[in-house]
C-alpha cells in the first residue's frame, strides 16, 4: 500500500490592515461574531484568572499542541498567545495543553516532552517563525500562516505561523500582539482539526480579517462556530481512537 502522503499548504489566515499594508479595512457585510519556559506549560496556572464557565473541563477531549518558537517570542507575549489557544478550544469543548519544544539539537534533552517516544497521543505541531521562514510557503504578504494538509486521509500535524507578521500589524498597539499570535495559532490547527483547507464567513476561522477582527483578539470574541467545535471535539477523538489501534498492534506484534 503507497503510504506516502500528498501535502497540500493552507495559506490561510489573511490579515486586512490599513496601517500595515497599505490597504483598506474589508467593509463587505459579514455574520455577527460569535458571542462568545521550558517543558510543558500547566493548564490551571491562569485557572484563578478565568470565570467559572472558562474552568477546565476533565472530561473534554483533549489535544496536545507542541509549540516550536524559532522566531523567539518574548515569554510573556507567548504565555498571552497561550491563553488565548485555551480559551478559544476549551469554548468548543476541547481542552489544549500546550508544549514548548526545542528549536536546536543541543535543546532537544532540556525539552523530554518533544522526544519522540514521549508524544502524547492527540497531537498537532505548530512553528512560530520569522517572516523571512513563512515567505518560503506564502504566496502573498498577507497570509500570515500555513496549514500542512494531507490529502490520503493521514492526520494533519504540522501548521507554521508569522509571528513577526503579526507583530508589524499591532506595532501601534504591541498589547495586541500576544492574543493575536494566539488566534493565529487557534486558527492554523483549526485546518488540522476540521480536516480541511477551508475558511468560514465569520469566528476565527475567516480567511480575511478586517481592523474590527483586530480589536476582538484578546476580548474572548474571536471563536469556532458551533458546528466547527462539534466537528473539531469528533476529530480530537477519532485520532485518540486511531493512536489507541496502533498502540494495542504493536503491543500484541511479534518481536
Amino acid at each position: 500500500m503507497n503510504r506516502v502522503s500528498k501535502r497540500h499548504i493552507a495559506a490561510s489566515f489573511m490579515l486586512l490592515a490599513a496601517h500595515c499594508f497599505g490597504e483598506t479595512p474589508s467593509r463587505e457585510t459579514t455574520a455577527p461574531l460569535p458571542r462568545i519556559g521550558a517543558g510543558v506549560y500547566n493548564i490551571v496556572r491562569v485557572e484563578d484568572k478565568l470565570p467559572q464557565k472558562a474552568k477546565e473541563d476533565r472530561t473534554a477531549p483533549r489535544i496536545t499542541v507542541y509549540v516550536y518558537n524559532y522566531a523567539k517570542v518574548p515569554i510573556t507575549k507567548l504565555e498571552e498567545a497561550r491563553r488565548e489557544v485555551m480559551l478559544i478550544y476549551r469554548e468548543a469543548g476541547v481542552e489544549a495543553e500546550w508544549v514548548d519544544c526545542p528549536c536546536a539539537a543541543e535543546e532537544v534533552n532540556t525539552y523530554p516532552d518533544c522526544l519522540p517516544g514521549r508524544l502524547s497521543k492527540d497531537w498537532v505541531a505548530i512553528r512560530i517563525v520569522s517572516q523571512l521562514m513563512i515567505d518560503r510557503w506564502r504566496h502573498s504578504s498577507s497570509t500570515f500562516g500555513v496549514a500542512l494538509y494531507s490529502e490520503d486521509g493521514e492526520f494533519g500535524r504540522f501548521a507554521s505561523v508569522c509571528a513577526e507578521c503579526a507583530e508589524q500589524v499591532v506595532k501601534v498597539e504591541p498589547r495586541r500582539y500576544g492574543p493575536l499570535l494566539g488566534n493565529l495559532i487557534a486558527h492554523e490547527t483549526g485546518h488540522l482539526l476540521l480536516a480541511t483547507l477551508r475558511h468560514s464567513s465569520f469566528g476565527v476561522m475567516r480567511a480575511s480579517w478586517n481592523q474590527a477582527d483586530l480589536e476582538d483578539c484578546g476580548r474572548l470574541r474571536m471563536f469556532f462556530s458551533g458546528e466547527e467545535a462539534r466537528r473539531i471535539r469528533d476529530q480530537v477523538r477519532e485520532r485518540g481512537r486511531a493512536q489507541e489501534t496502533v498502540n494495542a498492534a504493536s503491543l500484541h506484534s511479534p518481536k
